[in-house]
């Protein structure tokens, strides 16, 4: 089966599961390009991060970042910006209106204004065929000087509870060295708008990269509308452990539970390769007893409504109670009578692949 006909199925596939799951994505499946082609993706959406979500993706990267689509300069801030005197997780960071009431947020990128390095010929070419880059037609001319006092809202990113997210900002490109500007005021799909680097709460370079929905006050998931990566891989179910009234933590490897109420805590890693050892959050967990459903968690999006951050665990839950007990995530809680019950966890991730652990229990 050749590439092209590969997309046009993985198409028809998300789109039948977002039809079943009842979600709508605010744009289709590929109407975006991931923001770099070289990167390595070191966290991705929903990952528990010290008891807090990964609301986008970060990428290890020393390469230059591209504009997802076309979009209008909304908000531009350094590091070395004054307007705020407290520092901001994001570093330095761009918002990009892409449209249908997306915003891309690009952060944590490279804080100099002439950086030392050099990227070489093959870095600011046009992109390549890997997953997230389109063709881009010649080198992009830089706009002049935006402002950077930006939105106030409180549906923007730096005004949402645990939100860490966005990059910096500076552009420029000549074929052979690239040296950071202002950000276009006006970009295309695929043109440069930062360089990878060191910013804000990042310890490695690169940067990170997030979708915000100002008409949903949410974050996506930004693998809903750009193809995901590949990836071969099942997720890993590391441990399963039920919790009692008194907080006493007990695994049911044991065989044995007495009769009550127990929180369901659940440890699952993803990867996108076999031989990848970099930990990720799947896309789904599904709790079942007896072969019914005692609780459900998905990552597609993160509601930011009142200064709240929620995440869709059969129906809207406060991402501090979910993410508590890291690196774990609480699936919810569940009442176990006595007798035989069959606990059963599933995890699958974006593209499919499919993990289950299953536990007898004798509740007494």
């Amino acid at each position: 089966m050749d590439r092209p006909l590969s997309k046009k199925l993985l198409f028809f596939i998300m789109g039948f599961f977002f039809a079943l799951s009842g979600f709508s994505p605010p744009l289709s499946l590929g109407a975006m390009d991931w923001p770099s082609s070289g990167g390595l993706v070191t966290a991705n959406f929903g990952l528990n991060e010290q008891g807090r979500p990964c609301l986008g993706t970060v990428f290890r990267s020393t390469g230059p970042i591209r504009s997802a689509d076309k979009g209008e300069l909304v908000f531009y801030r350094t590091q070395e910006d004054k307007a705020s005197r407290l520092p901001s997780p994001l570093g330095s960071w761009i918002a990009y209106d892409h449209g249908d009431g997306i915003l891309g947020i690009y952060s944590r990128f490279a804080e100099e204004k002439n950086p030392a390095g050099e990227y070489s010929p093959a870095d600011v070419s046009p992109a390549g065929n890997s997953p997230g880059e389109r063709e881009q037609s010649g080198p992009v001319s830089p706009a002049g000087p935006v402002s950077s006092t930006g939105p106030t809202s409180s549906a923007g990113p730096e005004n949402t509870e645990n939100s860490e997210n966005a990059g910096d900002a500076a552009n420029a490109v000549n074929m052979v060295s690239l040296r950071l500007r202002e950000p276009p005021v006006q970009t295309r799909q695929g043109e440069i708008i930062a360089a990878s680097g060191i910013s804000g709460c990042s310890a490695q370079r690169g940067f990170y990269f997030a979708l915000y929905d100002r008409r949903e006050r949410r974050w996506v998931n930004p693998s809903l509308i750009i193809v995901p990566f590949p990836d071969d891989r099942p997720p890993e179910i590391l441990s399963v452990q039920l919790r009692d009234s008194e907080g006493r933590l007990i695994p049911p490897a044991q065989g044995r539970i007495g009769q009550g109420r127990y929180s369901i805590i659940v440890n699952v890693a993803d990867a996108l390769s076999r031989s990848s050892p970099i930990r990720l959050a799947p896309h789904r967990l599904g709790v079942f007893l007896n072969g019914a459903e005692a609780g459900s968690l998905n990552f597609e999006t993160f509601s930011a409504r009142d200064g709240v951050l929620s995440v869709r665990r059969n129906g809207l839950a406060p991402v501090s109670e979910v993410y508590a007990p890291y690196p774990a995530l609480k699936m919810g809680e569940a009442w176990f009578t006595r007798g035989q019950t069959s606990l059963e966890v599933i995890a699958r991730d974006i593209m499919g692949n499919e993990a289950s652990l299953i536990r007898r229990l004798e509740v007494e």
